[in-house]
């Protein structure tokens, strides 16, 4: 499924190159796909697990792999024209998830894309397969009011950075009128 998600991500994101953070790469599956679609883009991938990050490495042209404690992304803050989730919200404990949700908005430039990924847990077959499944020993699916309530934090979190950047836009207006009236 990486190589779809890929694909479609690809498809309709601007041409230009662009950075992108995957954000729980694991063993850096949809970095390197992402390698083989968009060679131009600048590739990072950050995970908790230093064996997953070790797979990370092997074959990979990738830009940085970064093993996170949080104060390790600070100089990536609105750095970031894409960060992908994919497969990581259900791996972290759902008193947890808004504040990763925010970390991830935090790291994307003005305009930019937080991209996730789930496990659709109406499929019997995904619940089955978390359940057998040992990566997803501790996993907690994601339910229907979890998911909306994500999209609205992130709607809100988006509204909340364009009128920072229309407040800057006027302050810079009003002193540059200010300069022309003093003079």
């Amino acid at each position: 499924f990486t190589a779809v998600k890929v694909r479609w991500l690809a498809y309709r994101l601007p041409r230009w190159p662009l950075r992108v953070l995957d954000y729980g790469c694991g063993t850096g599956t949809l970095l390197k796909q992402w390698a083989r679609e968009r060679p131009d883009d600048a590739r990072m991938g950050v995970d908790i697990s230093p064996e997953m990050l070790w797979r990370a490495r092997v074959g990979a042209s990738i830009l940085t792999l970064l093993r996170t404690p949080k104060s390790a992304l600070n100089y990536w803050s609105g750095t970031c024209n894409v960060v992908v989730l994919s497969g990581v919200l259900h791996h972290v404990k759902p008193s947890e998830r808004a504040a990763v949700l925010s970390e991830c908005c935090r790291l994307l430039k003005p305009g930019g894309e937080l991209v996730i990924f789930e496990h659709n847990p109406r499929n019997p077959f995904v619940r089955w397969g978390v359940k057998h499944t040992a990566i997803d020993k501790n996993a907690v699916l994601l339910n229907d009011e979890e998911a909306a309530k994500a999209r609205l934090s992130m709607v809100n979190q988006e509204l909340a950075r364009t009128g920072e950047e229309i407040r800057a836009a006027c302050d810079a207006l009003a002193l540059a009128r200010g300069r022309e009236e003093s003079r």
